[in-house]
Formats: structure tokens, sequence, C-alpha cells
């Protein structure tokens, strides 16, 4: 190392240069854990961070949820088709019942992407129409329901839960994304 000012070679870890008196900037070395390991660069959160984080935390929560109703519905749906009077709709609810299975595996999936790039605004564009795909499946198995007539009191009490969870976990995502690819489109 060298004096920035007369140039003298100076000794590692001096701060003042023995011929001219300048302050020497000394390099320090990189902070450390308590435990003594480095600590990784502090990466700076961006817009959609929570937004994603806390969705897709949701998402695989309300996901494994899901998937634990609908085995109870599959294995119970004789006793529920007969609580109904619907005897001729016992395979459509076991269909209904299991695509429900595969789009709750679906979120799992969405959760995952969320947690994992909240902070990666490249990503954004993909997370978005991911979200935006789920509503869209959301609405669909909705029309499933209306359209086959399913109803009952354990119906609407499902279509009650689900619909926070098919629509508002979904926009939500949304705007998180959104919000990180406008980050990633001013360069952030």
């Amino acid at each position: 190392m060298f004096c920035t000012r007369c140039g003298r070679e100076l000794r590692t870890g001096v701060t003042l240069c023995g011929q001219c008196g300048t302050v020497v900037a000394v390099a320090r070395p990189p902070m450390t854990q308590t435990w003594g390991q480095v600590m990784p660069p502090s990466i700076p959160p961006t817009p959609g961070q929570g937004f994603l984080r806390v969705t897709g935390i949701l998402y695989i929560v309300l996901a494994g949820l899901a998937v634990l109703i609908g085995l109870v519905m599959i294995v119970t749906v004789d006793f529920w088709v007969s609580a109904t009077g619907g005897a001729g709709v016992r395979d459509v609810w076991i269909l209904y019942y299991v695509i429900g299975m595969i789009h709750a595996l679906y979120r799992v999936f969405i959760g995952l992407m969320g947690i994992t790039n909240c902070r990666n605004t490249q990503r954004a564009g993909t997370l978005r129409t991911i979200g935006i795909s789920d509503i869209a499946v959301g609405i669909i198995s909705y029309g499933f329901i209306i359209f086959v007539g399913i109803y009952s009191y354990v119906t609407w009490l499902y279509i009650g839960m689900g619909l926070l969870i098919t629509f508002a976990l979904p926009v939500l995502y949304v705007v998180g994304a959104v919000k990180n690819r406008k980050a990633f489109q001013n360069g952030r």
C-alpha cells in the first residue's frame, strides 16, 4: 500500500504516512457475525417482496389444508351424497375434489415461486402470469360448481372460504409481482 499524497510505501495496518503525515484509509476486514462466519452482502428489498413472500406462505399453508379437506371429502363422499340427497352426483363430487387437490398442488408451486423469487425483479413478469392463471383456474372451478349444480351447506361453506383464497390471494400475489416488475423496468 502507498501513500496517496507522497507515494511512499506504507506498512500494513498503518493509519498515518510517516513521511508527510497524511491520514491513510485502511481497508477494513469484512464484518463477521459473532460465530465467525462472513455475513452475506445485503440485498435491498424490492417493492413487492412482502406481498409475494406472505402470499406465498399462505398459498402453501392453505393448499395443504385444501388437500387434507379434499382427501376427507373423497373418503366420506358416500355420506355427503346421501346427506344431500344427490345420489347421481357421486362421481361428479369425486371429480370435483380430485381437480381441487390438483389445483392445490399447483398452488404449492405458486407459493414456492413467490417465496423464492420475491426479491428477483427479473422474474416479476412470470410471477404476474402465474397469479393471473390462478385467478382463471379459480373462475373455472367456481363455474364448474355452478354449471353442475352441486349445492349443499358444505359446498357453500367451501365456496365462501374459497372465494377469499381463490381471488384475494392471487390478486395480492399479482400486486406484488406488478410492483417488482415496475422496479425492474425502472432499473432497480
